[in-house]
């Protein structure tokens, strides 16, 4: 089931979910890698043992990566208490990388060029952007 972050909790541990946000953090501790995966609801804690098939992919991940993942919810073995997501962790075995570039296409008359930059470059013009259309909704 795809749901928002948030909405995993401790009454979920054993199922499988699907959720999908943005790289917020990644840590390597020994082998496990950890990945803090925000949406607009809040931050959940990933995790992928190194015997997984996608622990190279979840290695490579960089802050701000778009991605889809897919595991089971466990409880943590020390909790946070910091997050709202804090007693839980979901053990990922499937990973998307949805996006870790942003491709701009510009359309003109003549032709069609695609232009690739990083997400760093953009960030600001994103945040902007995204600003200025929570106001545009707010008038509806």
């Amino acid at each position: 089931m795809k749901i928002n972050n948030t909405s995993v909790t401790i009454k979920n541990v054993g199922q499988r979910v699907t959720l999908y946000g943005w790289v917020n953090k990644k840590r390597d501790l020994g082998g496990l890698v950890f990945i803090d995966l925000r949406d607009r609801s809040g931050i959940i804690q990933l995790v992928v043992n190194p015997t997984s098939s996608i622990y190279n992919a979840a290695s490579s991940l960089k802050n701000e990566y778009v991605i889809k993942v897919e595991g089971v919810v466990s409880k943590r073995k020390t909790p946070n208490d910091k997050l709202i997501t804090g007693e839980i962790e979901v053990v990922i075995d499937k990973l998307d990388i949805l996006l870790n570039k942003m491709n701009i296409i510009i359309e003109n008359t003549k032709k069609t060029r695609t232009y690739n930059f990083d997400i760093s470059m953009i960030e600001n013009f994103i945040d902007n952007a995204v600003i200025k259309i929570k106001e545009e909704l707010k008038k509806y």
